[in-house]
């Protein structure tokens, strides 16, 4: 998506990049960060992708709503899994409403400030009570 070396992207990390790590130890970057960094390396908001032909998007949709797996689906389509998970995205997500990556990061933000405000919390109570 980025077009630059592992190496480069961890000199990114804590600069323009911020990654958390999951549930499951493995360090994730956030979708939004990400995009806005491609922005600014390529002066738009989209990653390249490659272009898919209207047919086959129409072909995936259809295994969607089929209820096929994905995997079943990348399988059939021969399809970067990525890809398809994008293609989901766009497939669930209501038009004119906010993507599922957009809605994840309003949500982390808004859980990062709930934790800045108990952390600032204990910090004054510990505070109080040492006086």
């Amino acid at each position: 998506m980025l077009g630059v070396s592992r190496t480069r992207v961890r000199q990114l990390e804590g600069q323009a990049l911020h990654p958390r790590q999951n549930e499951s130890g493995v360090y994730q970057f956030d979708r939004t960060e990400v995009l806005r960094l491609v922005a600014s390396r390529t002066g738009t908001t989209s990653p390249k992708q490659p272009s898919i032909p209207g047919h086959l998007v129409a072909h995936v949709f259809r295994l969607f709503r089929a209820g096929t797996p994905l995997v079943e689906i990348v399988i059939e389509t021969e399809l970067d899994l990525e890809i398809i998970k994008q293609l989901f995205d766009e497939y669930t997500t209501p038009l004119g409403a906010p993507s599922r990556a957009a809605s994840e990061a309003k949500a982390r933000r808004e859980d990062d400030e709930q934790e800045a405000l108990q952390r600032e919390w204990e910090r004054e109570r510990r505070s109080r009570r040492a006086q």
